[in-house]
């Protein structure tokens, strides 16, 4: 149990670490007239809802750039090219899951890590710091910087929930949770009013920093699933600034 748990474990880290190392693509599409930039249609960086420009799937034309969030993707790109600094993804939350030729998918951002703020709040990655700052300077408001992250602290909050889970009776299951916040918060879980894994045999909890920085996972693996393992399990992430918890239920059927 301990064996296949740890295995497990690795798995999940293996992908965090293969994600990190994905490089952007690239997009040139085949069938492409010659370059004409004549021909090319004027477009300014203060016109795009993203704020940025890049060039065309053929190479040529500068168009419109996809912003965070952002639909991409497509067999000739229809859907937009992320902006510099992004990747099309199949998932906004799955960085991995990089888009096939043809698939539609949402930009998301390269560099996965935390930013703090010289306003002092924690950004979830500097895509979103970036992009907060174009929709400050539309409004006229001033640009906030980066700063050094121990100046950055409050309440932790939950970057990764667990999910709902359905399982026939001595099947097996697990439930995942990332925290994040400065100080690095605690994690931990409890089903009813016990603290995980208290003292059945059948329960394994797994907890590790990251994958990111600021940030602590869990991990929390049943086997041979009884009607009594059934029921609501909480994920609780807490710092010396606050707590928050996230609920996912089990639900084991005969």
């Amino acid at each position: 149990m301990v064996r296949l748990f740890a295995l497990f474990v690795c798995i999940i880290c293996l992908v965090v670490v293969e994600g990190r190392r994905f490089k952007p693509f690239s997009i040139r599409i085949e069938g492409c007239p010659p370059c004409d930039r004549s021909a090319c249609a004027k477009v300014r960086r203060s016109s795009c809802p993203s704020g940025e420009l890049t060039k065309d799937a053929c190479g040529c034309c500068r168009v419109c750039a996809s912003g965070l969030g952002e639909r991409c993707g497509g067999y000739s790109w229809e859907e937009g090219i992320c902006a510099k600094g992004l990747l099309c993804a199949r998932h906004l939350l799955n960085f991995q899951a990089r888009v096939e030729f043809g698939e539609v998918g949402t930009c998301v951002c390269f560099e996965r890590e935390t930013v703090c703020g010289a306003d002092g709040q924690l950004y979830d990655d500097v895509c979103t710091l970036r992009k907060m700052n174009f929709e400050r300077k539309r409004r006229g408001e001033p640009k906030v910087g980066e700063t050094k992250m121990r100046t950055c602290g409050g309440a932790p909050k939950i970057k990764t929930r667990p999910e709902n889970v359905a399982v026939t009776e001595s099947g097996q299951f697990y439930l995942t949770c990332e925290g994040e916040g400065i100080p690095i918060p605690d994690i931990y879980w409890t089903r009813g009013r016990k603290k995980l894994p208290s003292d059945e045999e059948n329960v394994s909890v797994q907890v590790r920093g990251g994958p990111m920085k600021n940030c602590v996972s869990s991990w929390v693996m049943i086997s041979q699933a009884a009607l009594k393992d059934g029921g609501e399990y909480i994920c609780h992430v807490e710092n010396n600034e606050g707590e928050v918890n996230a609920t996912a239920t089990v639900d084991i059927s005969v």
